[in-house]
């Protein structure tokens, strides 16, 4: 039988590693870890650092533990056992912000070895100057408005669909059209207000319900602008085409409006699955290219709409020239009839 396992055992590092530990602190806190990409060479340095300090101090024994890792926001969790409930120090710097670093925040290595994907900076408090403050101000008062402008909107667009529920006589397909119109409205505002719900550390968490209520947003924002497309495709028709709306079905418009969205939402789903699962799905980096599946069909319908508002004002604008020269003709038609006999000759040069 051995003795006990002695204390960890502290490496003995390079002389260049120990320039590294020295000179790397200060210039993260010049530079701050989170402004500085991963494939800039301040990350990189920061990767080097996080894993020098685990270096210098190493774990041993025979237990579990959680290797070192590198978190979004730049802050290194060393090797820790597992079971163990680690706290590092807040970081200085974030997005441009300075923060309170005698707090700390904390993250729990788990049983298996792994680290808790949820990372608790509920303490890390920005420490705000006049200028950020007055930012902050501003961001919660266009935070209020928005609120607000959302609410308003669903309350109006309830009563209007009300209306429309309670008013039968008014059914025809013109009205079934702004009806539908209104739903898909209200449901992509209500999925808003869902998503504004969602805790940030569920959104990092990337759950499978939350992905579910994204995709729903997404669908009716698809649908609303599909709703759109009918409205004006329905204008275009009456207007350009002279061709009489009784004759158009409303099963054609449901279709296009509810059921030509569902391939489109569900090819952006897979492509989310297999190359952009984090997140809940839920916002866009700069070069993702997936949320270009349902954004490609909105701006082509929007161009199309385009395309509409286009002829529908060309034909009018024709409409109104010919009912102008078939007034002025008759106006001078009538002024000839009622004129003398010795006005006839002015009338003939008319």
């Amino acid at each position: 039988m051995g003795g006990p396992a002695g204390p960890p055992r502290l490496l003995h590092a390079p002389h260049p590693l120990l320039c590294l530990l020295c000179l790397l602190p200060p210039l993260l806190r010049v530079a701050g870890p989170s402004q500085a990409p991963r494939d800039q060479p301040v990350w990189m340095l920061l990767e080097q650092y996080c894993h020098a300090i685990t270096t210098l101090t190493n774990l041993s024994g025979p237990y579990s533990y959680c290797n070192t890792t590198l978190d979004q926001i730049g802050t290194c969790w060393p090797r820790s056992a597992a079971g163990a409930l680690v706290e590092r120090q807040c970081p200085e710097y974030f997005n441009g912000v300075k923060y309170n670093t005698t707090r700390n925040a904390y993250r729990e290595c788990l049983e298996n070895g792994t680290w808790a994907s949820r990372i608790n900076y509920s303490q890390c408090e920005p420490i705000l100057d006049d200028k950020q403050r007055k930012y902050d101000l501003h961001y919660r008062v266009a935070l209020i408005v928005n609120y607000l402008g959302h609410c308003v909107s669903v309350a109006a667009l309830v009563a209007a669909f009300l209306l429309f529920l309670a008013l039968r006589s008014i059914r025809c397909l013109r009205n079934v059209i702004h009806w539908n119109l209104i739903t898909t409205f209200i449901l992509r505002n209500v999925m808003w207000f869902l998503l504004q719900l969602i805790d940030h550390e569920v959104h990092e968490s990337n759950e499978v319900w939350c992905r579910c209520i994204t995709t729903s947003f997404n669908y009716f924002v698809v649908t609303n602008f599909f709703w759109m497309f009918v409205e004006g495709c329905y204008l275009h028709t009456a207007i350009v085409m002279t061709y009489s709306t009784d004759r158009l079905r409303k099963r054609l418009f449901l279709f296009i409006g509810w059921c030509v969205p569902c391939p489109i939402i569900i090819a952006w789903a897979i492509g989310k699955l297999y190359y952009e699962n984090e997140q809940c799905w839920f916002g866009k980096e700069p070069g993702d290219l997936v949320d270009y599946i349902y954004q490609g069909p909105i701006i082509l319908v929007l161009l199309i709409n385009f395309v509409f508002l286009f002829n529908i004002v060309r034909i009018l604008m024709t409409k109104l020239r010919a009912s102008t020269t078939s007034e002025t003709i008759q106006y001078r038609v009538s002024l000839c009839l009622s004129s003398t006999a010795s006005s006839m000759e002015r009338c003939a040069r008319l």
